[in-house]
């Protein structure tokens, strides 16, 4: 028939890998999960069989072999398949091929997997939506400069952004904590994916996602100050968006947790840069005794200092306040290693 025709003429010695992704009525040419499809009738199911013939066709020539065989095509079908077992199988042998592969992400994208992708943050299964939030973070985050910019427009134009929104508002924890991870990563360095965060509602529930390090997930605080401070960067109009979303005291209160005051310290320093009313803001919160705290700390001095320095910044007030807080000694530490520490008080 016209299909095994095409299997043998474009990729002959390939025929077992390829016949996995046209299989099952080639779940890959279409984003919504099958358990939840209408009955198709024979030209809509030829046309999905088409599209997903058309998917393999365009990735097979530059996708890598595993075990021998091209890899990526079938198993970006399989993050469309029928049961969760197989989506998250498929998954994880995806990323174990892509991640931190600048050659095999290309092959991915050829092959539609960023789209496949972004359609699992939408899936009705938690767990699925938890792992792909956290392949959305680390493929966007490679460590790999050039690659780390192409892979956050490429999640952009697949939808990305208003996904992990809503899953910063409707899933799970484990969920929020990841998509908060793939927001601070999407972010960074990225004007234009700010802009789309702040416009998509992101910036409210990752204030809300603030309090979790008292509830016990200090990751998934974490991961909210970081998106936080990447949106606030260079961005007036999210700092203002910020601190108008109540983020203050949470950033606040987490300056005195041990895991997440580093990720506070640098939020509260990125919405006080070059804006005069938030610096007030801040110290209105409460934040320079908390930070001129984490001086004390070689693990957190940095951090606090920095926060300090733009808190301070032509603002009289607060340079004062920091100084009668007990900042100077420390200061001086910072700027000299070999100075005595100030005593601590018990």
């Amino acid at each position: 028939n016209l299909r095994a025709q095409k299997k043998q003429l474009l990729y002959p010695g390939s025929m077992t890998t390829i016949a996995h992704l046209v299989s099952s009525n080639d779940a890959a040419a279409s984003s919504i999960p099958l358990a939840f499809a209408v009955p198709m009738d024979r030209a809509q199911e030829r046309r999905r069989e088409e599209e997903a013939w058309r998917r393999a066709y365009r990735a097979y020539a530059v996708c890598p072999l595993f075990e021998g065989r091209p890899a990526l095509p079938p198993l970006v079908a399989a993050l469309e398949a029928r049961t969760t077992a197989e989506i998250l199988d498929g998954l994880g042998k995806l990323m174990e091929l892509v991640q931190a592969n600048r050659q095999n992400q290309a092959a991915m994208a050829a092959a539609g997997g960023f789209e496949s992708l972004v359609s699992l943050l939408r899936s009705p299964l938690a767990e699925v939506a938890e792992q792909a939030a956290r392949a959305v973070m680390d493929l966007a985050n490679c460590h790999d400069g050039r690659n780390d910019a192409t892979n956050k427009e490429r999640f952009a134009k697949a939808g990305a952004i208003p996904a992990l929104v809503t899953l910063l508002c409707e899933g799970t924890l484990a969920a929020k904590r990841d998509a908060a991870g793939a927001c601070w990563n999407l972010s960074a360095n990225n004007a234009e994916n700010k802009v789309a965060m702040a416009a998509a509602g992101a910036i409210p529930p990752l204030v809300t996602l603030l309090a979790s390090g008292r509830d016990g997930d200090v990751d998934a605080a974490v991961n909210a100050a970081g998106a936080l401070q990447n949106l606030g960067n260079r961005n007036y109009d999210n700092q203002v968006a910020i601190v108008d979303a109540g983020a203050l005291g949470p950033l606040v209160a987490l300056l005195e947790e041990d895991a997440p005051a580093n990720a506070a310290a640098r939020a509260l320093e990125t919405l006080a840069t070059n804006n005069l009313k938030n610096g007030v803001a801040v110290a209105e919160a409460g934040a320079i005794p908390p930070l001129v705290a984490l001086l004390a700390s070689d693990r957190t001095r940095q951090n606090a200092a920095g926060a300090l320095w733009k808190l301070a910044v032509r603002n009289e007030d607060n340079g004062a306040a920091i100084a009668n807080a007990g900042a100077v000694p420390w200061l001086v530490k910072v700027l000299d290693p070999t100075a005595t520490a100030p005593a601590t008080k018990n």
